[in-house]
This record gives structure tokens, C-alpha cells and sequence, in this order.
């Protein structure tokens, strides 16, 4: 795979998520790790775990940018 060009790379992705039926996309990832998913507020996270100040959604803060996407 290192060696494909990065669309052929993103093409592969997208249609062997399709025959699976899960959702893919592509988008930014800047800022995805201090937002929250529930109400967008920004917070930088301290440690591992991520918790909005504002909402109080918690979670892990490499999976609560994934939440955001849906």
C-alpha cells in the first residue's frame, strides 16, 4: 500500500466501507481532540480521559473526535 498514490489509497477505503455499510468521510481533523461532540465547546483535554465543562460529556480523547463526525 505504501506504494499507491493517496486518492487510489482513499478510493480502496471508501468502497470497501461501502460494501460493509459503514460511513466514511474525509474532513479535517484540526481541533477534532479539544471540541465536544454534544455541544461543540472547546476545551483543551487534560490526560487521557476528556470531559466538556460546559455539557459534561466524557469520554476518551482519541475516540471523542470520531463521536464529532457522525
Amino acid at each position: 500500500m505504501s506504494q499507491w498514490e493517496y486518492g487510489k489509497d482513499l478510493d480502496y477505503l471508501m468502497q470497501k466501507s461501502e460494501q460493509a455499510r459503514i460511513a466514511c468521510f474525509t474532513g479535517d481533523e484540526r481541533g477534532t481532540s479539544s471540541r465536544c461532540p454534544e455541544c461543540g465547546h472547546r476545551h483543551k483535554p487534560n490526560g487521557r480521559n476528556w470531559r466538556c465543562p460546559k455539557c459534561g460529556f466524557q469520554g476518551h480523547r482519541d475516540e471523542q473526535p470520531a463521536a464529532g463526525k457522525q
